[in-house]
């Protein structure tokens, strides 16, 4: 079998579950199983491809069917240029946080410090880190999602910069011992309770904890505002990643305080970044 029957030949194996992905997700399965890039893929399109590599795609394709997300599966995902291990234990970064990464970066400073609360795998820092000459403090209350954030800026190179925290953000003194940041961000779980059973089964298989708001959705919002302006430098900013239904509350929510704030669509159109500047 030719390395393009092969590709073709998953793509009618997966269809199933990865709908209009299929032929992103099989290029990946080929590529991950081959461990080469998309661009050698093409050159070796008509090349016979080996047992062995047919057998991993085999592997990896029956596990897709069964539910779980190809992310998981292959254990990595790109996001903002950069390569990152993944693991059941932490949400899957997607593209729409980049916009976080986008509006973050614009807003620190050469030099500067900032915080990445619920940081999960880490990606949001790694991506902050990769692009600027900063440091930060991580946080999550996951033991094994810590260690896969580790993980992730120590294959960057970025662990001199970086410092990772297992605290539960509801907990007293939960910046006890840390200086004050330029930025705190934060993609905290923002799903509704009652929600989250109604959504598709690949993503159930995300953390829970990585996805429940609470009742409203709005919990960890309303946790965050109360500590965080406290750990902000003059002038600084919190940035928080929104569910798409989400920006009438977190105004309101603002308004409340008194914080003066902004929202920002992703490259779909739906409501995504919060920017707020504590008064």
């Amino acid at each position: 079998m030719k390395y393009f029957e092969l590709k073709k030949a998953i793509e009618r194996d997966i269809l199933p579950v990865s709908a209009e992905n299929f032929d992103y997700e099989a290029g990946k399965i080929v590529c991950c199983a081959a461990e080469i890039g998309s661009a050698e893929l093409f050159k070796r399109y008509h090349d016979e491809a080996p047992y062995e590599i047919i057998k991993k795609c085999d592997d990896i394709v029956k596990r897709r069917l069964a539910g779980i997300p190809l992310e998981y599966v292959v254990g990595k995902v790109v996001f903002f240029g950069l390569e990152l291990e993944v693991t059941a234990d932490v949400l899957i970064p997607r593209a729409d946080t980049e916009r976080v990464c986008e509006k973050a970066l614009a807003l620190l400073r050469q030099g500067g410090r900032f915080a990445d609360v619920c940081c999960g795998s880490g990606n949001i820092a790694a991506a902050l880190l990769s692009r600027s000459d900063t440091r930060a403090d991580l946080f999550d209350v996951s033991e094994k999602a810590a260690a896969v954030a580790q993980k992730n800026v120590d294959g960057l190179g970025l662990s001199s910069r970086a410092e990772i925290f297992v605290r539960d953000v509801f907990s007293d003194g939960f910046f006890d011992g840390r200086d004050k940041y330029d930025i705190i961000i934060s993609n905290p779980p923002y799903i509704k309770t009652d929600v989250i059973k109604t959504l598709s089964e690949e993503v159930r298989r995300e953390p829970y904890i990585a996805l429940d708001g609470g009742e409203d959705g709005m919990i960890f919002y309303r946790r965050l505002l109360d500590i965080c302006p406290e750990m902000l430098n003059d002038g600084g900013k919190i940035v928080f990643e929104i569910g798409y239904d989400q920006a009438s509350a977190i105004g309101e929510l603002c308004r409340s305080k008194g914080f003066g704030y902004e929202i920002f669509k992703d490259y779909g159109g739906n409501d995504r970044v919060c920017v707020i500047t504590p008064r």
